[in-house]
């Protein structure tokens, strides 16, 4: 898992998924099974470069990885790229969202698009 041996720039736990959004998600997305819902526990690693990126996906490894959304690889419509882990701890699904501070600095920019589209989309785009 994460330790002060891997490096990183910064580790940031967000408040949980709101009652309202988290309905909002499990209607558009899941046919309104707040069950399949894995992402209420989030929190952000951002790291400097590839070498960094790189060295904390192999510490993530070591972690129950149930899922794991590679937006480097694909990225959504709106062009931000991150990789968004779903790991089990003590039997609860958390979100852990992988960043580079050079993408992070637009984040602020395309959140606003995602946030509009993605009840449109229904979540299906990244």
């Amino acid at each position: 898992m994460l330790t002060f041996d891997v490096p990183y720039t910064s580790l940031t736990v967000a408040p949980l998924k709101s009652k309202a959004r988290c309905i909002e998600k499990a209607e558009n997305e899941y046919e309104g099974d707040v069950s399949r819902i894995i992402d209420i526990v989030r929190a952000s690693i951002v790291v400097e470069n590839e070498n960094q990126l790189i060295a904390v996906a192999k510490a993530l490894e070591d972690a129950k990885v149930v899922r794991l959304k590679n937006r480097f690889k694909e990225p959504p419509f709106t062009g931000y790229s991150d990789a968004l882990y779903n790991i089990e701890i003590e039997g609860i699904i958390c979100e852990v969202q992988l960043h580079i501070s050079a993408i992070v600095a637009h984040k602020e920019e395309n959140h606003k698009y995602y946030v509009y589209f993605r009840s449109f989309f229904a979540g299906n785009f990244g």
